[in-house]
């Protein structure tokens, strides 16, 4: 199964055997995913990195599912989503999700946003931190999304009112040679406008 490729690191060390309860991330069979069993001992330290995946440039949604299960409503989990260029505690350096309080019965897409400067090999990790007894911890997977980049703004945005109260406006601007990546824009066609919700139209226009 593919937690065989994760790598377990139980920071604080306080796994001391190996029946199913002790303290650390392991595969449970029965609902075939990553799981935390309550901590006894105090709280957790412990890593569950992904297995290498390659990234280009760019910038990405990633998701993480994770499930609380308890039979008290107090119960809570703490844990943080990272990513670095190796499955170590060392090398796990990027932050981009941050839950203190987490309830969820169900598994759920906890997601956060990421910028990926240089194409490489990128390794993801839940790195739980919950204080004792605060129920069981369980982790599906890792979802990375692409984020296509779009037109950067419009810059210059002018306004000038009708005269002698005449109910119209007249809106000037430049429009952006960049995406918002800060790259060079391959393709503009122009500007579309609206009124909160309504579409007003498309100005056809060239960038810059």
């Amino acid at each position: 199964h593919a937690f065989d490729a994760y790598t377990v690191i139980d920071a604080n060390a306080d796994c001391t055997g190996d029946d199913f309860y002790q303290p650390r991330w392991k595969f449970d069979p029965q609902y075939y995913c990553a799981f935390y069993y309550t901590n006894i001992y105090g709280a957790a330290d412990d890593w569950l990195i992904s297995p290498s995946v390659h990234l280009e440039a760019g910038k990405y949604e990633v998701s993480g599912y994770v499930i609380q299960r308890s039979t008290f409503s107090s119960d809570k989990q703490s844990f943080q989503f990272t990513y670095g260029n190796a499955p170590t505690v060392e090398a796990q350096t990027n932050v981009f999700v941050t839950e203190k309080a987490y309830q969820s019965k169900l598994y759920k897409a906890t997601t956060g946003a990421i910028i990926v400067s240089a194409a490489g090999d990128y390794h993801f990790a839940i790195h739980l931190t919950s204080t004792g007894y605060q129920g069981d911890c369980g982790f599906q997977k890792f979802v990375i999304n692409k984020v296509a980049p779009v037109p950067a703004q419009v810059s210059d945005l002018a306004v000038a009112v009708g005269e002698k109260g005449a109910l119209q406006a007249t809106l000037t601007w430049t429009n952006p040679t960049k995406d918002s990546d800060g790259n060079d824009l391959a393709k503009f066609s122009g500007v579309k406008l609206k009124r909160g919700t309504t579409d007003l139209g498309t100005v056809a226009g060239a960038k810059g």
